[in-house]
């Protein structure tokens, strides 16, 4: 026959393709076989207890109690919570009444015959992933969720007692049911269902802890760690000596952070402050007030730079010897020229020009000295005339 549920399902679990059963499962083809959505996978199983004197929870007390990630990391700023303890749940029967399954839900039956809706659909508020011993090192194994030195093996009780605290009777023989963790569903073998007067009981761990589905939608993974944009990102989000790059908002980057600007324009104000260090090479348009306090900027061919952009003790305009300054109009309090200049150009000015203010200045011209107008003396030396 061409259709075979039992070589499928094998050969499903070994990461093959099913096409025919005139192919033996050698011949098949490897393939990607399961899908797994995202809220399937947990993202801190690795922060799941796996000993006992991780799980401090193991009587009535105890019940619905968290166990949180801190216990496995102390160093965890974020107390994440990652167990759920259910000391004695109550669960639901099969909805065809056979008593032979029994399932994990979040609301106790009000009665020994309150069933599930439908076994073939899957209950609103139906619990999954739960903890099973594989969590756990080999010597904890065996313990089960009810020891005094706790572990991850399930505890099910038979009971006519319609409340967890009445359960007198003795734990059910483990090898009398099977119980899928990662679906909360209880399946009993031939011959163990409990009578119709019987309520089922169950103790567990369940993992409470955060998904690629809770992660992804609360933001908390988001891919690269690099952004071309961060609107809508709280200010300081990185700080320290942390690296970034261009167009972050205003204030995400502090303290000492390092920042490169390479060929950047508009960069917003005031994005940079403290002691930050900025090596901007070959940018225009720099906004005003983009560096405050004492930082330190190196500006190599930059052009139109816009007034206010240095203050305080900033320096700038360094390393010119050798080359040209050229500039529409120069204002300075004081003009010195270096003693090793040898060569002035000529210098035109309108108007009237006054050289030193007491008569004790000397000026001395080397070379000819002539004047197209009128000369008038206060005074002359006629000896030194």
């Amino acid at each position: 026959m061409a259709y075979s549920s039992s070589d499928r399902s094998e050969r499903l679990l070994q990461s093959r393709r099913f096409t025919t059963d005139n192919l033996t499962l050698s011949q098949e083809a490897f393939t990607q076989v399961f899908d797994l959505g995202a809220s399937e996978i947990l993202t801190d199983d690795g922060l799941i207890p796996t000993g006992s004197t991780q799980l401090p929870y193991s009587g009535s007390s105890q019940n619905l109690a968290i166990v949180s990630a801190s216990v496995v990391n102390p160093s965890i700023a974020e107390d994440l919570p990652i167990l759920k303890y259910w000391y004695r749940k109550k669960i639901k029967p099969a909805g065809d009444g056979s008593r032979e399954v029994y399932y994990f839900t979040e609301s106790d039956p009000s009665a020994v015959d309150d069933t599930v809706t439908s076994d073939q659909l899957i209950e609103t508020d139906q619990l999954i992933n739960f903890v099973s011993p594989k969590y756990i090192i080999a010597s904890d194994s065996v313990n089960t969720t009810e020891s005094t030195t706790p572990g991850y093996k399930v505890v099910v009780y038979k009971s006519t007692s319609a409340t967890a605290g009445g359960v007198t009777e003795q734990a059910a023989d483990p090898a009398s049911y099977v119980f899928d963790f990662k679906t909360g569903v209880l399946t009993w073998n031939d011959g163990s269902a409990p009578a119709s007067n019987q309520y089922v009981y169950i103790t567990a761990y369940q993992y409470v802890g955060r998904t690629l589905r809770s992660q992804l939608d609360d933001g908390s993974i988001q891919g690269a760690s690099t952004w071309d944009a961060l609107e809508g990102k709280p200010a300081g989000i990185v700080s320290s000596s942390a690296q970034t790059i261009a167009n972050l908002p205003s204030g995400t980057v502090s303290g000492s952070s390092q920042v490169d600007y390479t060929a950047i324009s508009n960069v917003p104000s005031g994005i940079i402050s403290g002691s930050s260090q900025v090596d901007y090479t070959s940018i225009s348009n720099v906004p005003s007030g983009l560096v405050s306090g004492s930082s330190q900027i190196s500006y190599n061919g930059i052009t139109d730079i816009p007034s206010g952009i240095m203050s305080s003790s900033a320096q700038t305009l360094q390393n010119l010897v050798g080359q040209d300054l050229v500039v529409s109009s120069l204002t300075a309090e004081q003009f010195v020229v270096s003693s090793s200049v040898t060569f002035v150009t000529t210098s035109f000015s309108s108007g009237s020009t006054i050289f030193g203010d007491t008569l004790d200045d000397t000026h001395q011209f080397t070379g000819s000295l002539y004047v197209s107008g009128s000369i008038f003396f206060d005074e002359i030396d006629g000896g030194n005339f």
